[in-house]
Parts: C-alpha cells; structure tokens; sequence
C-alpha cells in the first residue's frame, strides 16, 4: 500500500513512520507544525485559545502544564528510559521529508495529488484537515487517537480517563477523517491495561505505551486495508460520545480530590 505520513516531526512519529514503512511504500512524511514548541507558536496558540475560551481558562492550562511539566510527570522518565528504541533513536528514513507549515494549501494538495497515495495515516498533530486533502487517498485518510472513541476524543484523552477512573477507555484508536474531530468511521481499537508504577502521574507514557504494544495489531489492520481495498467499521451503537480539551489545573486538583486525598501528587 502507497502513504504518506503526516505528523511533527519527532523520533515517537519517525519510529511509528519506519514502522509502516517495513510493510508499505512510504511515499513522503509531511512534518507539521515545525514552530509548535517556539516561543512564538507557543504565543499564537495562547492568543489563540484566549480569544475562543478567554483569560481563566488559558491561565488554569498554563497553570496546570507548568505543573505538569514541574511536579506530575517527574515520575515517567524512567519508564521512557526503558525503550529508547521508541522514544530516543532516531529513525532515518529512506523516503523523502518535506516541512509542511500549512498542509491544506495548495502546493501539498497538488503534490499529494502527484503522488496519489492509496492511504494518507496522520499521528500527532493539531491539524484540522481539510475535505480536499481527505477525499485525495484513495482508502482515505486516517488518525491515530490516543484512547477509545467516541467516549475520548480531544486533548490530554489518558490524563482524563486516569483522572475520572475510567481506565476501560485508555489504548487508540485509528480512525478515518471525518467532517467531526476525531469523530471518524473506526478501524480499528485496541484497550490497554495500566501496569505496575503506571498512573495519572504517567499519563503521557501510558498514551505512547498503548501505541507502542499495539503496534503489531495496527500494522495487520493495514495490510487487511490493503487486501480488501476498504473495510467495516466499528460498530459504536449505544456509545457515550464525548470531547475533553486541555485540563485546567482547577479541573486537576478537583478530580484528584475524588481520587481520595490519599493519592499522591
């Protein structure tokens, strides 16, 4: 199968992208967002947010990433440092790599249109994509969601489902585009159960750690694509649809009261 990937570019993105590329033609990576951590994207996404939300809730997201970054996930680096295969190595890639600031402009429309992939496959990025750039794979376009939809679609999915004890929905999904965020036909799930040490105070390791064993399950539900040219989504009759964003540090300190005073900070 002919795809192009789409994501930031980071060695999380290039090892799932090396990956596909063992199993498929990887025609290009289009890496996106490449002043996402620059003080100057950081500023554009807070102004931003503030116009859309206003000033309290940009201020309790700051607040509650600052102590994220400070306090919370102090915890998960040795948890990374056991796989530095998936998350340290740096994966070269025997295809070409175009930066992308704006992947629904014309110029990427045209040359995905040249390359005429049979499946474009997206993995962390903020990208709304446009109709144009989905209707041009021809099997589609499809997203890899951290947790289990539609009961997680959004932002900081495994922080929340940690924090409102509802670990049944934390693993991925991989999901076709759809005119709704991460609101796409399914392809496939895949539940993760949290181990020994793993908890809110890992939440960012338990999303890539699902990713990462669910690998093998991602990889056949491709070549199954491939083999039978489409294929039947997932039925999500009778399922909770919900959207969270980026967690407030009100939000934080309010879940983990109901968590028991007992549990750790």
């Amino acid at each position: 199968m002919r795809i192009v990937f789409i994501g930031r570019d980071n060695r999380f993105n290039r090892r799932i992208a090396s990956e596909l590329a063992g199993e498929h033609k990887l025609l290009a990576c289009l890496w996106v967002e490449p002043d996402r951590f620059t003080a100057r994207g950081r500023w554009q996404r807070i102004r931003r947010r503030w116009k859309r939300y206003g000033a309290r809730k940009v201020v309790d997201e700051l607040a509650f990433h600052v102590f994220d970054r400070l306090v919370l996930r102090r915890g998960e680096r040795p948890l990374f440092a056991r796989f530095p295969q998936y998350f340290s190595a740096f994966q070269a890639l025997a295809c070409p790599e175009f930066v992308a600031r704006k992947v629904n402009a014309r110029r990427w429309l045209e040359k995905l249109e040249q390359w005429q992939p049979d499946a474009i496959f997206s993995v962390c990025c903020a990208t709304i994509f446009g109709e144009r750039l989905c209707q041009i794979p021809r099997l589609g376009l499809f997203i890899l969601h951290e947790c289990l939809t539609p009961e997680y679609r959004g932002l900081h999915t495994p922080l929340w489902a940690l924090m409102r004890r509802e670990p049944q929905f934390l693993g991925f999904t991989v999901l076709k585009a759809g005119k709704q965020i991460d609101g796409g036909e399914v392809l496939l799930q895949r539940r993760y159960v949290p181990g020994a040490g793993e908890s809110y105070r890992t939440w960012a390791w338990v999303g890539h750690h699902a990713i990462i064993q669910g690998m093998p399950e991602l990889l056949r539900a491709f070549r199954q694509l491939e083999q039978e040219q489409g294929f039947e989504p997932l039925d999500l009759a009778g399922r909770s649809d919900r959207y969270f964003t980026w967690m407030g540090l009100s939000e934080f300190l309010a879940l983990w009261w109901k968590l028991g005073r007992g549990a750790p900070v």
